[in-house]
């Protein structure tokens, strides 16, 4: 029996994500899972609806380039927590964001509660305009 623990589970979501597995990652999500981006201020109740999200960014990136770096990982019986930083470039427009040349830095925490082996919660918090500013199309 796979290790179901709110560690286990997060350690290997975070990383298929960061090997870009889309599916695999969103595997670990419980079919009504809560999924809330506040650094777009959108939330997608449910896998698919997160499965669908995640591919649309991996498929406007230059995917080829996208990292994820670790800053801190905690986890409790039942949360984690993941301090991270993205590097990516948009190739193609996402939502608001335009295509640009620039490789994009992002900061942020993913914070998750874990029960029954998957992630039932998932939030997410990061400064959403520092994409727009290392663009060149925002005010610093």
């Amino acid at each position: 029996m796979p290790d179901d623990t709110a560690k286990a589970v997060a350690e290997s979501w975070w990383k298929a994500f960061g090997d870009k597995d889309v599916r695999t990652a969103c595997a670990h999500y419980a079919d009504d899972v809560d999924y809330a981006d506040h650094g777009v201020g959108q939330s997608f109740p449910g896998r698919e609806a997160v499965e669908g999200f995640w591919q649309s960014f991996f498929d406007v990136i230059d995917v080829d380039a996208f990292t994820a770096d670790t800053h801190a990982f905690t986890t409790t019986e039942t949360t984690f927590a993941v301090e991270w930083t993205m590097h990516f470039q948009l190739v193609k427009a996402w939502g608001e964001f335009p295509p640009s040349s620039a490789v994009v830095s992002l900061r942020g925490i993913s914070i998750g509660d874990v029960a029954g082996g998957k992630i039932v919660s998932h939030r997410d918090y990061y400064n959403a305009a520092s994409i727009l500013q290392q663009m060149g199309l925002a005010l610093v």
